[in-house]
């Protein structure tokens, strides 16, 4: 079933940064019903949102037809599938034996721009707060290049 309410959720306000550069805050997936890999899903939310441009960058860009996005923390990803026009989306808890604990299909547009989206408001928030980082370079480089590949 095609999922149109997809997003990827975070607390961009919530956020903690250390001196060190990391920061961590809530960041999940949200489609429909589904929370994964749970609603108010703790991680280092920079580096995580980076992994995930990254990777679809090369999803959106062709060179890959199925890719996955990692969490840092905890067992989780989610797996993604080429299917023709749409992505076929499996939430996997590597906990459970690699189980799939959620299921779900969407435009690759509509994923792209759930992480877009984050990504921009966690960049926002650090920017107001005068935080810098390499990994926050590197979160503002993939998204470029994934707004590049999605053109």
């Amino acid at each position: 079933m095609l999922e149109e309410r997809v997003r990827v959720v975070v607390d961009a306000g919530g956020m903690t940064a250390y001196e060190d550069g990391a920061v961590t805050g809530v960041v999940y997936w949200r489609a429909g019903q589904i929370a994964f890999p749970e609603e108010g899903w703790d991680d280092f939310v920079v580096i995580v949102l980076g992994w995930w441009a990254r990777s679809l960058r090369e999803f959106a860009g062709g060179q890959v037809d199925e890719t996955r996005l990692d969490f840092m923390d905890g067992p989780f990803w989610l797996r993604l599938v080429r299917e023709g026009a749409l992505v076929h989306v499996e939430c996997v808890d590597w906990g459970r034996g690699a189980s799939v604990v959620g299921e779900f299909r969407v435009s690759e547009a509509r994923l792209t721009s759930a992480v877009l989206t984050a990504a921009e408001a966690v960049l926002a928030e650090c920017r107001s707060r005068g935080v810098v980082s390499e990994d926050l370079a590197v979160l503002r480089e993939d998204c470029e290049r994934l707004r590049r590949a999605r053109r």
